[in-house]
């Protein structure tokens, strides 16, 4: 009898035991998303769809026109990286409407090498040209980015919402990746209309407060704006020269307020080597103004996939001379009247 119940003992004990090292979906997503973050090489792709709709009823045809350019946006980056050798290769493409953008950056070191279409030659930027507010407002060579600061305040917001009562596993699947076919988990996170207004908001001050990035989307949008103006729209010059992407920003923080968040969905797949493979986004708002220029909803998609991950990179440099290459302060003495992002002509 003494036996039997020492065995129940040590049974229970085991029980309790092996309960309390069991992870939670939660433990296991968190520590899934900071194992991915920390790899050191492999490669990437986000692709991200966002559509914004206005209220039109009333407004003037060149002001209808501007606000549809921001109807409809497609973002797509490709990334290869090494971040022990401090290499990668960024391929990004960016769709507004009907006019496009796109260009490679390679990165060694505080070096990198912007080739694209709009530009002949391969411009050449060093770190501090990235850091020195030297330029003009006029000078739109630097591609819009966020600092790697913003992107990781983002992360931290998003990250603090998530908790063991908002994540959870839910299937055993097989997951068509670039590198073939991958098992997988499915986990879930879902997420409130409470908890989502706040964190969406805080992004933006984020954003705007990213004062390279805003300057250079600013450039980038009023650049837009003028060629559209050229080609068929016909809005007057003076719509893109006080055009202030930050005053849309804004707008959009404050119409959060009078908003309903219809749908949020996150998924995150987590292959055998707790890496997340794949996660996706969706998200649809629905406004409350009735005004002129209001926004009427805004719903945004977005995939990220990561594979070949602590794999060796090969990634293949061009060859730059003195011939085929141009300094960012020769750019800018080339181009005085400023560059257009989306056809490559000068003023």
């Amino acid at each position: 009898m003494k036996k039997m119940a020492v065995l129940i003992i040590i049974s229970l004990l085991l029980v309790v035991w092996a309960s309390g090292c069991t992870e939670s979906d939660y433990e296991v997503y968190m520590k899934a998303s900071e194992r991915t973050g920390n790899v050191l090489r492999g490669k990437s792709e986000l692709k991200m769809t966002m559509k914004l709709k206005f209220n039109k009823e009333g407004l003037s045809g060149d002001v209808s026109d501007v606000l549809e350019m921001f109807e409809e946006t497609a973002f797509e980056l490709r990334r290869e990286y090494d971040r022990e050798r401090e290499e990668s290769l960024n391929k990004l493409f960016v769709n507004l409407k009907d006019m496009g953008f796109d260009a490679k950056v390679y990165a060694k070191g505080d070096v990198a090498y912007v080739i694209t279409p709009l530009i002949p030659k391969i411009v050449v930027i060093k770190g501090e040209e990235f850091i020195n507010p030297d330029l003009g407002a006029e000078d739109i060579e630097k591609m819009p980015a966020l600092s790697q600061e913003s992107l990781e305040a983002i992360e931290k917001v998003w990250k603090s919402l998530y908790g063991e009562e908002n994540v959870s596993a839910l299937e055993k699947i097989v997951l068509d990746t670039p590198e073939g076919s991958v098992k997988a988990t499915r986990y879930e996170i879902n997420l409130r209309d409470e908890q989502l207004k706040p964190a969406i908001r805080k992004t933006m001050e984020i954003v705007l407060n990213d004062s390279a990035f805003m300057k250079g989307l600013e450039e980038m949008m009023r650049s837009a704006i003028t060629e559209y103006a050229k080609d068929d729209a016909g809005i007057g010059e003076f719509q893109a020269e006080y055009f202030s992407f930050a005053e849309v920003m804004r707008s959009h923080m404050e119409a959060i307020e009078n908003s309903t968040i219809k749908a949020f969905s996150q998924t995150a797949f987590i292959d055998r080597d707790n890496y997340i493979i794949e996660e996706r986004f969706k998200i649809d708002v629905l406004y409350h103004f009735t005004g002129a220029g209001a926004p009427d909803s805004f719903s945004m998609e977005m995939t990220i996939k990561n594979w070949d991950l602590n794999r060796r990179q090969e990634i293949y440099f061009p060859e730059v001379t003195n011939e085929n290459s141009i300094t960012l302060k020769e750019l800018k003495d080339e181009y005085k009247g400023g560059l257009n992002l989306f056809k490559g002509e000068t003023d």
